[in-house]
């Protein structure tokens, strides 16, 4: 298996709940799961993102309170968007930002894409975008 060089390990409280989320509603294939601690290993469009339960002798560097993850948002590329939007509606998960464009200022012009944001059930923010192209500086 490819590992990419950076790889998110995100501390969280129930691997079941987050694995629901992420395979069934997300799309993440697990790679890799093991117990004790619980903890898998996921991958999305080659997007890679470990989860692993909370425990006595966790590398914390403090008391987390939720939401966890503050300050930080994770971007994940996906293949199908408008599908994953639809399964989060479906799921009855509130989004944190709806499905929308949103265009970036490059060296050379504009960066396309697609993007929601929502909360995973410990509250890390996840971007999900899909590419839609380039376009010259408006």
């Amino acid at each position: 298996m490819h590992y990419n060089q950076l790889v998110p390990e995100l501390n969280i409280t129930n691997l079941a709940e987050s694995l629901s989320f992420y395979t069934a509603i997300l799309g993440f294939e697990i790679k890799y799961q093991r117990t004790n601690p619980d903890f898998a290993f996921l991958e999305l469009n080659g997007a890679q993102l470990m989860l692993e339960e909370i425990q006595p002798d966790s590398w914390l560097m403090g008391e987390l309170v939720r939401p966890f993850g503050r300050g930080m948002n994770l971007s994940i590329e996906c293949p199908d968007l408008a599908a994953i939007a639809a399964n989060i509606h479906a799921s009855g998960i509130a989004l944190f930002e709806e499905l929308h464009e949103a265009w970036y200022a490059t060296d050379d012009g504009e960066f396309g894409q697609r993007q929601l944001l929502v909360a995973d059930p410990d509250g890390y923010l996840l971007r999900l975008t899909e590419e839609i192209g380039k376009r010259p500086l408006a």
